[in-house]
């Protein structure tokens, strides 16, 4: 959307002897634009030559962001070189123009511990009674997409409110959008999340330029919440190097209560060139509000691809535990316990009542290692998502 009349400003890092002319303070017109003009005034010019250029890949009326000024330096009896001397930064004012506001966690309006009878075929193999309390088997027609009532389908790449992390933090490329989410409409029923290299032609611009991959992200959030009991997802993986597939939770007071100290449970995390190790983590805050990353043994060899065939990945939480568990079978345990100085977000006792919802995404690229050049598109399945209160342990939280 066009902002108009917002102030900014251009910060020049200390970093080097580089000197400039030119303002550094301007204001968007009509259109959204706002343009500065700088010279550089460097007087080492006998010994190179520069060429400058300076883009700004994506304007974010609420975000700051980082302009790199390349210099390509010829050097008397050097080899030619990049060089980057000079970085600029916009830096958003306290109350600029159409800044927006964090969208607001909804308000329960329903709790339950029993909201649904047992499911016999389904039930996992652990401990305990089992009862289903939420679930979605994907049923509908190919191509339609998943239920509203129950999944949030994310846009953009992190950007915008009320996330404001480009590249959800971890250098990602893909731009996600709703259509990369949809059923299949077979027997069985499957989410597909279907990742796409874009064209060259797309225009959809990303934190970095134009956008290289589009993909899908779906989240519980404002219409589940989820407290202790068993959480399970059937998936079948995306091959290729790059993807980044996950299903996972995050803490419902993530924007209240910023990540790490809001808690994450990553319960199925694979990259594409591992595709037979899952990583099974909690990240959570030490008592500073650095981030703890555990257990450590958090990772396992399936022993099989995890693309060629549908596996179950869950979690039994409890005051004070988190067990994954891979085909019905405990890998490993993360205990409170462990961790007495640190700001553990999971509930130690069952008068804690925190509240996690579920995501199921692919991310590419960024800190899940390079993109195949010859991968195209990849797919990840989910048959199933279902959640069941243990021993009457486990309550569901509706919006």
């Amino acid at each position: 959307a066009v902002v108009a009349n917002a102030p900014v400003v251009l910060q020049k890092n200390p970093i080097g002897p580089a000197t400039f002319s030119g303002t550094l303070t301007g204001t968007t017109n009509a259109s959204g634009v706002v343009t500065f003009t700088l010279t550089n005034t460097n007087a080492n010019t006998t010994s190179e030559t520069e060429s400058a250029r300076a883009d700004l890949n994506e304007w974010s009326d609420s975000t700051n962001g980082t302009v790199e000024m390349d210099f390509l330096p010829t050097v008397t009896g050097a080899s030619t070189y990049i060089g980057r001397d000079r970085v600029w930064t916009h830096i958003i004012p306290t109350g600029n123009v159409g800044a927006p506001t964090p969208t607001p966690t909804p308000t329960p309006t329903a709790t339950s511990t029993s909201t649904a009878a047992p499911n016999p075929s389904g039930y996992p193999s652990i401990p305990g009674a089992l009862n289903l309390l939420w679930a979605d088997e994907f049923d509908g027609s190919a191509g339609s997409a998943p239920d509203s009532t129950k999944w949030y389908r994310t846009i953009g790449d992190g950007c915008a409110a009320p996330d404001y992390n480009c590249g959800w933090g971890n250098g990602e490329q893909q731009w996600y959008t709703p259509s990369a989410n949809a059923v299949d409409g077979s027997t069985q029923g499957n989410l597909l999340i279907t990742a796409t290299r874009l064209p060259s032609s797309s225009t959809q611009m990303c934190y970095y330029g134009k956008c290289t991959w589009a993909s899908g992200k779906m989240t519980t959030n404002g219409k589940a919440g989820f407290t202790y009991g068993y959480l399970e997802a059937r998936i079948k993986g995306p091959a290729g190097n790059g993807n980044w597939p996950a299903f996972w939770m995050l803490g419902t007071d993530i924007y209240t209560n910023p990540w790490p100290r809001s808690g994450e449970i990553d319960i199925y995390e694979v990259l594409g060139s591992a595709q037979t190790t899952n990583w099974g983590t909690a990240h959570f805050a030490d008592a500073g509000g650095g981030r703890i990353m555990a257990p450590g043994a958090n990772t396992w060899n399936t022993g099989t691809s995890t693309t060629q065939n549908f596996h179950t990945y869950g979690i039994l939480w409890k005051p004070g535990s988190i067990t994954w568990y891979f085909n019905g079978v405990a890998k490993h345990t993360l205990l409170a316990s462990s961790y007495p100085t640190s700001q553990w977000p999971f509930g130690k006792t069952s008068t804690d009542k925190p509240t996690f919802y579920a995501i199921l995404n692919t991310a590419m690229g960024g800190i899940g290692g390079p993109i195949d050049a010859n991968m195209n598109s990849s797919t990840l399945s989910v048959d199933y998502v279902r959640y069941y209160s243990v021993d009457g342990l486990g309550t569901l939280t509706t919006y």
